[in-house]
């Protein structure tokens, strides 16, 4: 079974519709949520997009699924930062290492200066999505995150020479 990638949530005043589907489009989740079960059933999720509907409450629910922070498969708790304006996931901010920003390809305007060093959760990818095979890529979550960095630093000292 795929993971959720997409979550469509339609808020109320006491029930709340969830409807969750992977990168095929399978519906994965339907179900309803008081409200009191929300949260909760959003923190054992992994991140994903969620579409909530535009009322006046939808802005309250979006900044409270943006303050869960995630906990790794390494133990590590990562951050994740916001668009102010339209709610989008920038990045992920990990505690462990300050200074390094894990950002989802695509979600900026111009990435003409970022070049991908590697892959992580290859198991999860869109079966369309395509891989260099010369990177470094992991299966998983980086349990080892040495091979990645050691690419870094030789991409930044071959850009820098």
């Amino acid at each position: 079974m795929q993971a959720v990638t997409a979550i469509g949530f339609d808020i109320a005043k006491s029930v709340f519709q969830v409807h969750g589907v992977d990168s095929f489009g399978q519906v994965l989740i339907r179900r309803q949520l008081k409200r009191r079960q929300v949260i909760a059933f959003f923190q054992k999720l992994p991140a994903c997009l969620v579409g909530i509907e535009a009322c006046a409450s939808s802005h309250y629910w979006s900044r409270e699924l943006q303050a869960l922070d995630r906990k790794a498969d390494s133990g590590n708790i990562i951050a994740m930062n916001f668009c102010a304006h339209c709610y989008g996931w920038l990045w992920n901010n990990n505690p462990a290492l300050p200074g390094m920003k894990v950002a989802r390809a695509g979600t900026l305007d111009n990435m003409d200066w970022a070049e991908p060093m590697g892959n992580i959760w290859m198991d999860s990818k869109a079966a369309w999505v395509k891989i260099d095979p010369e990177l470094v890529n992991f299966p998983k979550g980086l349990v080892d995150r040495t091979p990645l960095f050691d690419a870094w630093t030789r991409h930044n000292q071959e850009m820098s020479a």
